[in-house]
């Protein structure tokens, strides 16, 4: 059920921000050989030591910087998608009432009531800066062209604000591909 996936979600929200991406060095899937990281209390930009010091020419003198040490078993992306996929099910049906209460809020201007008809399966887990995405699409005839996605983010939810702690939970994001697609013109 819905409600216990995501209460297993958020109790791994802090390992999700701990085993995702840090620094630059780390975007094209490799992991930073340090363990010691700077990052701003305001803006969440993070780096970690070896490459404040080389070619990315990090200009750190305006943030408000802080030490970061994550231990390598914490900092360990095999580890924690290891966990995620484990927690994440393959497909996702999502209840017709629920579809409809979300429809209800704009009177279904995004056409969310009629995906009640669709299964959402797995489609693919990023590890991204400071949180971790599942991505699910809906399908036509579960193989075709996605007609919805519905994308979990699983870490920080938001930026940092001036003297406001970062927002760190879970939050899913439902987009219908409905209003976008139109009947092919037949000449």
């Amino acid at each position: 059920d819905t409600k216990s996936l995501f209460k297993s979600l958020a109790e791994v929200a802090e390992a999700a921000i701990k085993s995702s991406i840090w620094c630059t060095c780390e975007t094209s899937g490799r992991q930073s050989r340090s363990t010691n990281f700077l990052r701003c209390g305001l803006c969440s930009v993070a780096c970690c030591r070896d490459c404040v010091h080389v070619k990315q020419g990090y200009q750190l003198d305006s943030h408000d910087i802080q030490d970061v040490v994550l231990p390598k078993e914490e900092h360990d992306l095999g580890e924690f998608e290891m966990q995620l996929r484990s927690l994440m099910p393959a497909n996702l049906i999502l209840s017709k009432k629920g579809l409809d209460e979300i429809a209800a809020i704009k009177k279904d201007k995004y056409r969310i009531a009629g995906l009640s008809n669709y299964t959402f399966g797995l489609h693919r887990i990023k590890r991204g800066k400071l949180r971790w995405i599942v991505v699910y699409y809906a399908r036509e005839g579960g193989i075709g062209e996605a007609v919805a996605e519905f994308k979990i983010t699983v870490g920080e939810l938001e930026g940092r604000n001036k003297g406001a702690d970062p927002v760190i939970g879970v939050q899913g994001e439902l987009t219908s591909f409905f209003p976008a697609r139109k009947e092919p013109i037949v000449l």
